[in-house]
């Protein structure tokens, strides 16, 4: 699959960074403009080339805008030494919202859907754009205030081992991006092997390939994966005082802070892990919050790729529950 029906795009915003996107307006118009633009973003270490196949399995009358997040893939944005507020999820989802706004060419109602670090900019956004966010898929991830609250000694840091990029990622500069520098494709490769171990025929399989490659490209490799750490340091430091600031606070009784459609996928390992079901629940109101896992043992945190038929009928069955157009407006 390819993005061929799509425009493609690389779009100044304020911060100076420059995002790069596919765009796709969805037909016929008379339908697509009564509807939310839908954004999809991306995990670590993906692009935007994580969604060439889903994007074909959703229905064709949705706008779509598909860009690499500030600093991965074809995205530029340059990394701050003296702050990882750059790459903290408040600033990201700014740097995507200007994007946004000048290639759909105005400012129209949100879908942000997102899996890994792209969930985490699209809850962010979801908080920071109350006026435009209307929905939000978050795929495989819980809170991140939740995720570093869980690496505890009273789970004998079982999940500090298991999300060890966390913790290595968000080392002071230049310790990781000088290990990865000096071999990325094993470091990357490494690290499918371990998100995706028993999968077979894993090196055949495209979107691994697409996902190691740009960090090993020896020109535009190396910021690449600089921002990656950027990302990570920001996420031990401003979006956990973000997430606290807007109300979740594993520490605290949490009330519902998402009073708008919220769709949850995850797979079984994070499941295993963590109670998804509670935390989400605390968060989203009850009657808004739809939570699935996606396959079993046969599909780990890369499921998008791995059960794609899967995760686009969870999908399009949401969207039509919660956004279908009024008749009299189609």
């Amino acid at each position: 699959m390819s993005f061929a029906a799509f425009t493609q795009n690389l779009t100044p915003v304020s911060s100076g960074a420059q995002i790069f996107s596919y765009y796709r307006s969805g037909t016929p118009k008379n339908v697509a403009s009564g509807r939310p633009l839908i954004i999809l973003l991306h995990g670590y270490p993906q692009t935007h080339l994580m969604w060439r196949d889903l994007v074909h399995l959703l229905p064709p009358d949705w706008d779509l805008f598909i860009p690499d997040l500030p600093g991965y893939g074809n995205s530029i944005k340059a990394v701050d030494l003296a702050s990882s507020y750059p790459f903290s999820k408040r600033a990201m989802a700014k740097d995507i919202v200007e994007a946004a706004d000048k290639i759909h060419q105005g400012s129209k109602k949100i879908i942000v859907y997102g899996q890994d670090r792209g969930a985490r900019v699209a809850y962010r956004l979801a908080l920071d754009f109350p006026d435009r966010v209307v929905g939000a898929g978050l795929l495989d991830i819980v809170p991140t205030v939740w995720q570093w609250h869980n690496m505890n000694p009273q789970t004998d840091h079982k999940e500090t081992r298991t999300s060890f990029h966390w913790v290595f990622l968000a080392a002071p500069r230049p310790i990781p991006e000088t290990m990865i520098g000096n071999d990325p494709r094993w470091f990357f490769d490494a690290g499918m092997t371990f998100f995706t171990k028993d999968r077979p025929d894993r090196s055949k399989q495209n979107w691994i390939t697409d996902l190691v490659e740009p960090y090993c490209d020896p020109e535009k490799g190396p910021a690449r994966i600089a921002a990656v750490c950027e990302d990570y340091r920001a996420g031990a430091t401003f979006d956990l005082q973000h997430d606290r600031e807007s109300g979740i606070d594993p520490t605290k009784s949490q009330s519902p802070v998402f009073n708008i459609p919220v769709l949850i996928l995850s797979c079984v390992s994070l499941r295993a892990r963590h109670d998804v079901d509670a935390i989400w629940g605390g968060l989203v109101f009850s009657e808004k919050l739809r939570s699935y896992q996606v396959a079993d043992e046969s599909a780990g945190h890369f499921f998008v790729n791995e059960k794609t038929a899967e995760v686009a009928q969870r999908t399009n069955a949401w969207l039509s529950e919660f956004f279908a157009v009024p008749k009299a407006n189609v």
